[in-house]
């Protein structure tokens, strides 16, 4: 039987995930042939993988490209061999099923003007909890809404989105030909959304197949590296300019444009000096016409203290409290060291975990306070569930991520990622006035930055393809 698919993996330096990857699809019934673009890795990846897979077909970039480069590469070479029905990109540390490739197809074969169909993620450490089945773009701020986030429900067989993320996704290669490759210079971040966006434009329908499912690590409950609040910002504008009118993007930019620099002065308040950086370094970048994969590194880990004697409240650590933990934007890993660490210092003190609505499947058993992720740039909300928050009367909170949130309680304690303490906050009135004073900045830094910024998005020439 003549292959038609064509899968297509992207690797860096993911030996042992890319491994699993080319074991699990050794079980699918389908005849196909796979091609492995490897991104320069240093961990013998590529020697690795012609040991093991001599069959499979190694295409070397010399660079690093990212996620998008990368793929972009793997199409190309598909796209010449002028053979194949569909093209199935993998993220090459999911892992499949049997039947992941075949109820793609089913679903591709109900209707030829489904142009990409992606599979129904699942949490590789929990399979019973579903990470999403595609998304829709939100076109009131920079954001997305991933469809069925960290739920545990039933689905439609087939839901229709503006996007499915390229972790699964079979793209029929007729259909690939009209809409052309990804915008490489995304690197990673945001390409899979803009692609949804082009598939659409063009007519076809972009899908979830829900009975095709592979696993992966929660979107929201991976560590991602701080690097990635970069692109998201950076690569989240050229999308915006690239899928909006001018009246409509002058609407998104100023929202987004306050509630990132609103974010980046409650960051420097709290002496997150690279994270604030990433953010303006992605405004400038968009302003300056710069792409590709980010220069800058992570800082140096600093020395900090490894005890408690130096904190206050950390005088009787026996003493029953009323504990906030913070689980927003936090990794699982995090999360575990914030509970660990609760239950060291205040062992006999309950804790409620303050966590976004869509993660409240991961914290069972505890009580929650429930944000919604959806309200987060509007100050109403915010402000509103402070004062929830502040009746609730937390001594205090143990967070890894500052929040605004976790002021309501009477102490912070942060902690860094090896669980040492990094700083203690009381929330008085000189912390609040400091808050103010840092919003009144970045409202006037907005006033200036915000025409500068919808300008340049007028001289911006469309790449894709």
């Amino acid at each position: 039987m003549p292959t038609s698919v064509a899968v297509v993996i992207v690797n860096w330096n993911k030996k042992n995930d890319v491994l699993q990857l080319l074991e699990s699809l050794q079980q699918i019934p389908e005849t196909v042939d796979i091609f492995v673009v490897d991104n320069a890795s240093t961990d013998d990846s590529v020697s690795a993988i012609t040991n093991q897979y001599p069959a499979v077909h190694i295409v070397c970039n010399q660079v690093n490209l990212g996620g998008t480069g990368g793929f972009n590469t793997g199409l190309r070479q598909v796209l010449n061999k002028s053979k194949y029905t569909y093209i199935w990109m993998l993220d090459n540390d999911a892992a499949v099923h049997s039947d992941t490739l075949t109820e793609l197809i089913k679903a591709m074969d109900t209707d030829p003007a489904i142009g990409i169909a992606g599979s129904r993620i699942v949490d590789i450490d929990n399979q019973a909890v579903t990470v999403e089945t595609g998304g829709k773009i939100r076109w009131d701020i920079m954001n997305v809404e991933p469809l069925n986030r960290n739920s545990s429900t039933t689905y439609a067989d087939i839901i229709d989105a503006d996007y499915v993320a390229i972790c699964s996704a079979l793209v029929r290669t007729t259909s690939l030909k009209l809409v052309g490759l990804m915008d490489s210079r995304f690197f990673i971040f945001w390409d899979d959304m803009d692609w949804g966006l082009y598939f659409r434009k063009h007519g076809y329908r972009v899908v979830c197949a829900t009975r095709s499912i592979v696993c992966h690590g929660s979107f929201t409950e991976r560590d991602r590296g701080l690097q990635i609040g970069y692109y998201g910002v950076r690569n989240a504008f050229l999308v915006y300019t690239k899928h909006t009118q001018f009246l409509q993007r002058s609407k998104i930019f100023y929202r987004t444009l306050r509630y990132l620099l609103l974010i980046r002065a409650f960051l420097l308040i709290h002496k997150k000096n690279y994270e604030a950086d990433l953010i303006q370094l992605a405004l400038f970048d968009y302003i300056h016409d710069r792409w590709g994969k980010l220069s800058v590194g992570p800082p140096q880990k600093q020395e900090t203290p490894n005890t408690t004697s130096q904190v206050n409240t950390h005088k009787h650590p026996n003493q029953k409290i009323k504990l906030l933990v913070s689980a927003i934007n936090i990794s699982t890993e995090a999360r575990n060291l914030l509970l660990e660490t609760s239950k060291k210092l205040y062992p006999d003190s309950p804790v409620t975990i303050l966590v976004h609505s869509d993660r409240k499947e991961y914290y069972k058993g505890y009580q929650q306070i429930l944000v919604d992720r959806k309200k987060t740039s509007r100050m109403s909300y915010l402000l509103a569930l402070f004062l929830q928050v502040k009746k609730r009367g937390f001594d205090i909170a143990l967070v890894i991520k500052p929040y605004p949130l976790n002021f309501a309680a009477k102490n912070v304690i942060c902690l860094n990622n090896h669980g040492e303490i990094e700083s203690q906050t009381q929330a008085g009135w000189g912390y609040f006035l400091r808050l103010t004073a840092a919003a009144l900045s970045a409202g006037i830094t907005t006033l200036y930055l915000f025409p500068v910024i919808l300008l340049r998005s007028l001289k911006y020439h469309d790449e894709s393809g």
